[in-house]
């Protein structure tokens, strides 16, 4: 399913992190190249699966900061 979504990659102690704003989903890979091609494959993935499904989060979420103290 073709579509554009949101992707935050962080880095870890040991890999970086790729997370999916829209759909809640996460992966990882060693460099960042590979955090994104694995987040792609998993968004992928999700989407064949959730087919025909209302589970599919498609609105951006809110994205705020919070301070304390």
């Amino acid at each position: 399913m073709k579509g554009k979504y949101t992707i935050i990659i962080s880095k870890g102690k040991i890999a970086y992190v790729s997370y999916c704003e829209e759909l809640g989903i996460a992966s990882q890979g060693k460099t960042q190249k590979e955090a994104k091609k694995n987040i792609a494959e998993a968004i992928s993935l999700y989407l064949e699966e959730a087919k025909g499904s209302k589970l599919v989060r498609t609105e951006l979420p809110i994205v705020t900061t919070l301070s304390l103290g």
